[in-house]
């Protein structure tokens, strides 16, 4: 999470804002768990949180929403809007976002869904020479 945070931070221009989604499997430890929302929130700006259904691995999903809610509150942020799964929390962020907004989602159980729905979208892949660009772009 930390290294997602600190891409979207270098990627941000200034005034924009940062939206990112995340979920975490049920194996993790509680620690973890808070962890992550805790990073979450000192990094962006606005958070969603996504529900991975078939990664439980055996713990209730109203306890893992809870431990990572709770991190992103100990980090400064208000509670964040829990979604269904990812496709939803994108579809939300892309809707709350402003063009210059940075948009991060990490999809563990969608990823192919994901990148549909950004190519239907008119997104396109960015390699390294246009992340540099972008970087340099933020940076003034």
């Amino acid at each position: 999470m930390r290294g997602l945070v600190e891409i979207c931070q270098g990627l941000r221009l200034r005034g924009a804002r940062v939206f990112l989604s995340f979920g975490a499997a049920g194996d993790r430890t509680n620690v973890i768990l808070h962890r992550l929302g805790y990073t979450a929130a000192r990094g962006a700006d606005r958070l969603a949180v996504a529900e991975l259904q078939r990664y439980l691995r055996g713990r209730d999903p109203q306890d893992l929403v809870h431990r990572l809610q709770a991190g992103i509150i100990d980090g400064g942020k208000p509670q964040a809007p829990v979604f269904p799964n990812e496709l939803a929390a994108l579809d939300w962020m892309l809707h709350e976002s402003a063009s210059n907004d940075v948009v991060a989602v990490t999809a563990l159980g969608q990823r192919p869904e994901v990148f549909s729905y950004l190519r239907d979208r008119g997104g396109v892949s960015a390699g390294p020479d246009r992340i540099l660009s972008l970087v340099r772009r933020a940076r003034g």
